[in-house]
């Protein structure tokens, strides 16, 4: 199916959400704005139109599923939920806490985990501290 400017329905709403762009079934000139960047960066040619070609290429850019590298916080929850399924340390948190692990963004986790240690140093700091104080 070809879309245009003016095009509206079901297809431009798929169209729109292969895009990331606000769905709203209609092809106005946000659509072909989208459109003719996808074409520019996808060596298409830039006419706006979404033809067989630029089907192809965003049926391609779905497809193509990126690389995600693992953050040092990724290691750890995954030793963590590993570590639980077997029935080590971490076991309490259950394929619940699995579940909110994963749905944590990445620099809450961040915050959690090396917020606790800092915290934990800190701590330790002020018992040292009034351990001194004691023996002196």
């Amino acid at each position: 199916m070809v879309l245009r400017l003016g095009s509206s329905g079901a297809p431009v709403r798929e169209l729109q959400r292969a895009l990331g762009i606000e769905e709203d079934g209609r092809f106005g000139p946000e659509t072909q704005g989208a459109v003719e960047a996808f074409q520019q960066r996808s060596g298409l040619p830039v006419d706006g139109v979404v033809g067989k070609r630029t089907w192809a290429a965003l049926e391609a850019a779905r497809d193509a599923r990126p690389r995600v590298q693992k953050t040092g916080t990724d290691r750890i929850i995954d030793r963590v939920v590993d570590s639980a399924a077997k029935g080590g340390p971490g076991a309490g948190i259950g394929a619940g806490g699995a579940w909110l692990l994963d749905k944590a963004p990445e620099g809450a986790m961040a915050v959690l985990f090396y917020g606790g240690a800092v915290l934990a140093v800190a701590l330790g700091a002020v018992l040292v501290v009034k351990f001194l104080r004691r023996a002196s």
